[in-house]
């Protein structure tokens, strides 16, 4: 890791001392990740390419400001999390957060049916989830990252990301359990 480290702020020098058609690699390196940060959040993909190609231009203007005491991809991510917070702020929504692969195969179409289902709810609780919640279980849970890493993606301490993160769970599992009762009875 130390050398991917170096090799990342190596790359950022070389592109803020002139080497701009190196910004390409990070771009290259790091596209995938952000415009899927950004589909979660929007449930939109044309919004999410707008909205990555906006985080890679803030990149490269805040290039600078990249000091190499975290990873690139922690860094970009988070310029990610917040540009996109920022989106939806804006439009007054925060929506969709479709976090499954919808798999259908023509042998148990019920089966996948019914699994969709049940994703879905889920999915409608984890969207009725605060933000920071919603966030702090989704970067944890889904993109399985560090207890460190989503407290420097947030800006909060990593203690408050695992009071966070336990609080979700928590009331996730009481939405599930209220939606499927609730779903029982009808």
């Amino acid at each position: 890791m130390e050398s991917s480290l170096q090799e990342h702020t190596d790359v950022v020098q070389a592109v803020l001392a002139g080497k701009k058609q190196l910004f390409s690699q990070i771009i290259d390196e790091h596209k995938g990740l952000v415009y899927s940060i950004l589909l979660r959040m929007t449930d939109d993909h044309e919004e999410a390419n707008d909205l990555a190609q906006e985080v890679f231009v803030k990149v490269y203007q805040q290039l600078k400001q990249f000091k190499g005491k975290s990873k690139l991809s922690t860094w970009i991510y988070k310029i990610t999390y917040f540009h996109g917070l920022s989106h939806l702020r804006k439009q007054k929504r925060w929506v969709g957060e479709e976090y499954y692969s919808n798999t259908e195969s023509d042998d148990n179409i019920e089966e996948y049916m019914a699994l969709d289902e049940m994703k879905g709810h889920v999915a409608d609780c984890i969207n009725r989830l605060k933000p920071i919640e919603r966030t702090a279980i989704t970067l944890f849970y889904l993109d399985e990252l560090s207890v460190k890493d989503v407290a420097e993606i947030m800006s909060i301490s990593e203690s408050y990301v695992k009071v966070t993160v336990h609080r979700a769970k928590k009331n996730l599992k009481g939405l599930i359990k209220k939606e499927y009762y609730e779903g029982v009875r009808r």
